[in-house]
């Protein structure tokens, strides 16, 4: 059972609503892609539905919402949208629209383009949230799936429930409150062509039951909040920042990116032409936790292709600054074995933050992606996540060796 079974898990729990927002959802080959387990999953909500309609008095509404991810094979933005309807269709799901039931299926594309948006979130009912960094994606599949689509890439998600919900439900209208929905009357004729002849474009509008609105108290006492950041608001990268400088034991991350700003990657091959004067805040935050306060620093990246190359370039420059500072001891960078797509930090054992945003430029620039993740003190997240932690660890690679 692996993160898409249990994201379809979360799925069918849903009462009254779910809001599903993703950036990037794979094409189906033979039923094997997430998509058709996340579709397969909807397609069984409808058939309770419809074979149950009294336990369902409100009906039941699912918003997808697309990044707007621009497709680098076609050219295109947003045609990933098409892959949703077409996974729908194939795992059994009738209609987007049937009144007499309540049922209601809704699939847009987020308005922006540059920037698209970069959130993987689902809120279930207003009380459940889940945050993550992975995408609806053949790459975070095993090498012998019988897809063969699969690269082992590893990613994270976290699943809480509670009034930080409510927070998920807000931000999911900020990006759909004007996105470009797409309406498909007859799924039953579920030939692409025939629905892009068909469908048709207008712009979401925000509604809600008033079951979805209600804050959710689970009874626990963990502390749990959600940051949201997008090229016009830039508080939760502050707040992401303050979090990381103010460590006063230990940094333990596991992100897929470590660079400085998008010109750096030259000094792949002219060394020199950037230094920490081109770092990005949060390795500026990572000096100032292990400056101030002697934090120790383990951080492990992905090693492969062009994130890799632009991650020996970012280590470096951290490295040089501490060692310029006589405090190299304070931090140990290694290499995950394997694909790495996870995006979290852990911050003195105490302190959670996982979701979509990479320590990277597109994500923390000035313009940049749209971004979402969940903070937590949570002690039963935690206990995992310094399991989790140790185990890829020990497997990692240090940078030194790759010299």
């Amino acid at each position: 059972m692996d993160g898409f079974d249990q994201v379809a898990d979360l799925i069918k729990t849903a009462h009254y609503e779910v809001l599903f927002s993703i950036m990037h959802w794979d094409a189906d080959e033979d039923n094997l892609s997430p998509g058709s387990r996340i579709s397969k999953a909807l397609s069984d909500l409808y058939q309770q539905v419809k074979a149950n309609p009294e336990a369902y008095p409100r009906g039941l509404t699912v918003k997808i919402l697309l990044g707007n991810y621009p497709n680098l094979s076609t050219l295109e933005m947003g045609d990933q949208i098409w892959n949703v309807v077409q996974d729908l269709v194939h795992m059994g799901v009738e209609t987007m629209d049937d009144p007499a039931i309540g049922w209601k299926v809704e699939v847009a594309n987020y308005k922006g383009s540059f920037p698209h948006s970069h959130t993987k979130f689902i809120v279930v009912d207003g009380k459940t949230l889940m945050s993550a960094g992975f995408n609806i994606a053949w790459d975070h599949l095993p090498k012998d799936n019988p897809s063969g689509k699969g690269i082992d890439m590893t990613d994270l998600g976290i699943v809480l429930s509670g009034p930080v919900a409510q927070t998920g439900v807000t931000v999911f209208d900020e990006m759909w409150q004007g996105a470009n929905q797409l309406i498909c009357e007859d799924l039953l004729q579920g030939d692409l062509r025939h629905l892009k002849n068909t469908c048709t474009w207008e712009s979401a509008s925000v509604s809600h039951l008033p079951e979805s609105l209600k804050i959710f108290l689970p009874g626990d006492t963990a502390t749990a909040v959600a940051l949201y950041r997008t090229t016009d608001y830039k508080e939760s990268d502050d707040a992401y920042h303050a979090a990381l400088a103010s460590a006063q034991y230990s940094i333990d991350a596991i992100h897929a990116n470590f660079t400085a700003e998008l010109i750096c990657v030259v000094n792949l091959v002219f060394p020199g032409v950037c230094n920490f004067n081109n770092s990005l805040p949060y390795m500026q935050s990572l000096v100032d936790a292990i400056v101030q306060n002697g934090a120790y620093v383990r951080v492990l990246v992905e090693k492969e292709n062009m994130n890799g190359m632009e991650n020996q370039v970012g280590v470096q420059i951290l490295q040089e600054e501490l060692d310029r500072r006589g405090l190299e001891d304070h931090l140990e960078i290694r290499f995950f074995k394997g694909r790495l797509h996870t995006k979290s930090v852990m911050i003195d054992d105490r302190l959670l933050i996982i979701g979509s945003q990479n320590f990277h430029y597109s994500s923390i620039s000035e313009g940049g992606l749209n971004e979402f993740n969940i903070v937590t003190d949570a002690p039963e997240a935690l206990v995992i996540y310094q399991d989790m932690f140790e185990y890829y660890w020990q497997q990692a690679l240090p940078v030194d060796e790759l010299k």
